[in-house]
């Protein structure tokens, strides 16, 4: 196990379970897996990623893991279990040490680790007292104990199996300070890339170049690396939203777009900017690159605790469309006339302004809920005009607190000044 993406903090992995276990019903059992190694070709596979839950509740990065939580009569009457594979020194050989009961007890801090052949007889035995049954729905059909716990529900039909997505975006959408320091270290870590790669961006520089630079930036910086598939579109491009072929060659008077973040500790970072090839943004491109920054500044202002994000949306749409008509790509009569369920603004700003971040780029919440102190979102306004080869998109990440938000990107430059400025130094 590579230490460097661990937490560390059983603390943070004993905090979560005891809030998930306080949301179940009494005698309850919720049952979770880790993912599968997935085979790319022969025997290669492709990197590995945790589900997201189950590192959330455990903080074990491994395949082949199961955990039960069990709620009795009250809070105090709970049962922790995770399974691992036994030890198999053969295969360590070719694919290094696995996790000893002891290694998963530390990390984890749950007292009970068993092995996998051991989840069938303590599952059938928790179900026997049991009432409720918590799983994923239909994510339960990926992973290798599926079956197994199938099998185990049908023998036992007078059970009322329920959703644990709900339990798990409620607790998982309030992030603890442990968290947000993650979050905040990716973001430091992203910063310092967008310093980085700031000096190579010049007419005739590919795309990947741009994508390599940042990668290397990242993994200095004891990142695993990109926190999703990299954007980095020039030109027409960025009018696509999720390119990610970075493949083409940046030219004089275009813009490049960079929708990048690093990962660390699991925790990921998203930010958006733009850029000038040649420096300079013409007076065009300098015109909606202001537009957009001002919806930013103004959705700062409306992403406020106890907001739910479609009243969040709404507002930020009509700021959107007031910027649209300066630009005179929305007429009055486009806004008279729009359908209630599709605004206007949405020709040329086609994505929402804001989502959860967190484990998960789009990170799980509850369901239009309202905004509470402790969550990490991002504002990520956008315009794109394909006809004229301009796409912008700006984005930072905040946590919203009960006086108001913390950016946690204000170091990465952002006003177009600004960016000219540093840009000109490197010519």
């Amino acid at each position: 196990m590579d230490t460097r993406y661990s937490l560390g903090e059983s603390l943070l992995f004993i905090h979560n379970r005891k809030n998930i276990l306080e949301a179940m019903e009494p005698h309850a059992v919720a049952i979770l897996y880790a993912n599968e190694m997935v085979c790319a070709h022969g025997d290669d596979t492709y990197p590995f990623v945790q589900e997201s839950d189950f590192f959330y509740l455990t903080g074990i990065t491994q395949d082949r893991c199961a955990l039960i939580l069990y709620k009795g009569k009250d809070d105090a009457d709970c049962q922790e279990h995770l399974f691992i594979d036994p030890p198999q020194p053969d295969q360590e050989v070719w694919v290094g040490k696995r996790l000893s009961a002891e290694d998963a007890q530390r990390i984890s801090g749950i007292s009970s680790i068993q092995y996998n052949p051991s989840f069938y007889i303590e599952l059938q035995n928790i179900l026997c007292k049991s009432s409720f049954i918590y799983l994923k729905n239909e994510y339960d059909k990926l992973f290798r104990f599926s079956d197994l716990v199938s099998s185990l529900i049908k023998n036992h039909p007078f059970h009322h199996c329920k959703s644990l997505l709900p339990l798990m975006a409620r607790a998982r959408s309030i992030k603890s300070e442990i968290e947000i320091k993650q979050i905040k270290a990716a973001c430091r870590i992203t910063a310092e890339g967008f310093k980085e790669v700031l000096p190579y961006i010049k007419p005739g520089v590919m795309e990947f170049e741009l994508e390599a630079c940042l990668a290397k930036s990242f993994i200095s910086r004891r990142s695993r690396g990109f926190a999703y598939s990299p954007i980095i579109a020039s030109g027409k491009r960025a009018c696509t939203l999720h390119y990610t072929h970075n493949a083409h060659a940046c030219r004089a008077g275009e813009l490049v777009l960079f929708d990048v973040g690093a990962e660390y500790a699991h925790y990921r970072a998203d930010v958006t900017r733009v850029f000038p090839v040649s420096g300079r943004f013409t007076p065009r491109q300098r015109a909606v690159y202001d537009a957009v920054l001002r919806i930013m500044q103004h959705a700062e202002k409306e992403l406020v605790c106890g907001r739910t994000l479609s009243e969040y949306h709404r507002r930020v749409g009509v700021h959107t469309e007031n910027e649209l008509l300066s630009l005179n790509l929305l007429t009055k009569t486009d806004i008279a006339h729009q359908a209630p369920d599709q605004p206007a603004y949405r020709r040329f700003c086609m994505h929402g302004i804001s989502h959860h971040l967190g484990l998960d780029t789009h990170d799980v919440h509850p369901k239009d809920g309202p905004l509470q102190p402790g969550m990490v979102l991002t504002i990520e306004p956008g315009i794109y005009i394909p006809e004229e080869g301009i796409g912008i998109r700006l984005e930072n990440d905040y946590v919203l607190r009960a006086d108001g938000l913390e950016n946690l990107t204000e170091e990465i430059p952002i006003r177009a000044e600004q960016i000219e400025s540093i840009m000109q130094s490197f010519a």
